[in-house]
Formats: structure tokens, sequence, C-alpha cells
């Protein structure tokens, strides 16, 4: 039990630090060189533990390696996908965040995620979507709404979608 509850409170921390980071990395750094320090240093600590298991834990670099035999095609194409959202999103992410305060956009992603999460759960996955549990979506959506109503930070997302929207029309009329 105390694993669970530690795990919970590791992810709350992660979750709710590294976007403030990420923000103060924008003041210096461009999205290009983000991502790249960040996968930089990932890759160094992702590499250490990898020692790690081929000293401490070779069984599971071998079972890895037999594993992979059984990935389908599909699922290695659905990897792809993935890490070319992933790459997008992080660009889209910084973007925003150069923009508009993390306590605005991080309760948007979060409630727009669950709503996704339910919904691909429920008709993808077949998972249980109950009224309740519907019904507490919306609470949490419509909660986000209310937070966020009349925030200075919408308006400064209005502003931005003004000039792309503005910018598009531009290189419209010069083509």
């Amino acid at each position: 039990m105390i694993y669970f509850i530690l795990s919970f409170i590791i992810i709350f921390i992660d979750w709710s630090v590294q976007f403030f980071i990420r923000k103060e990395m924008t003041k210096y750094l461009n999205n290009t060189q983000i991502l790249t320090l960040l996968h930089f240093s990932y890759q160094i600590i992702f590499f250490l533990f990898i020692l790690y298991l081929l000293i401490v834990k070779n069984n599971q670099v071998m079972d890895f390696s037999n594993n992979l035999e059984n990935v389908s095609f599909i699922l290695y194409f659905s990897i792809a996908i993935m890490v070319i959202f992933m790459i997008w999103s992080s660009y889209s992410f910084f973007n925003l965040l150069k923009q508009l305060d993390v306590n605005y956009i991080i309760p948007i992603f979060r409630g727009g995620s669950t709503v996704l999460v339910a919904f691909i759960g429920y008709y993808l996955y077949n998972e249980k979507l109950t009224y309740r549990r519907f019904g507490a979506i919306l609470l949490i959506v419509f909660g986000i709404y209310i937070m966020n109503y009349n925030n200075s930070n919408f308006k400064k997302l209005e502003e931005m979608n003004n000039k792309l929207y503005n910018n598009q029309i531009k290189n419209k009329i010069i083509l």
C-alpha cells in the first residue's frame, strides 16, 4: 500500500513541478534546444539504468529481447505515430508555455485529456464509463471553464489565435 501511495506522490510532484521548470527553460532556449536538452538528459539517466539492469538484473534485459519478437507490426507502427505526436505536442506545448501561465494551460490539458481518455477507453477498449464517472468528468470540465473564465490568459490566447488567423489570411493573399 505504501508503494502505491509513494507512486502517486512521485507522479503528483513530477506532473506539477516539471511544467514550471519547462516554462523557465523557454526563457533561455528555443523549442528544439529544449527538446534536445530534455531528451539528452533523459538518455544519460536511462543509459545508467540500463547498465544497472545489465549488471544486477540481467534476466530483465534478456526477457525484453525475447518479448520484442512477439510485438506486432501494428504496435510498432502505433509507437512510431505516438513518437511523432509526442514531438509535435512538445513543440506546441512550448509555444503555449512561452505565452501563457502554467496554472492556466495545465488544467485545460488535464481536463481535455481526461475526457479524451474516457471516450477512447469506452469506445476502443471497452472500459466502463458509468453515468457517475461521466458526470464527474463533466464537473471537472465545467470547473476548469469556471476557473479560467475571464482570465487574462484567455484573452492572450484569443490574441494569439487572431494573429495566427491574420497571418494565414496575409499568406493566402501573397500566394
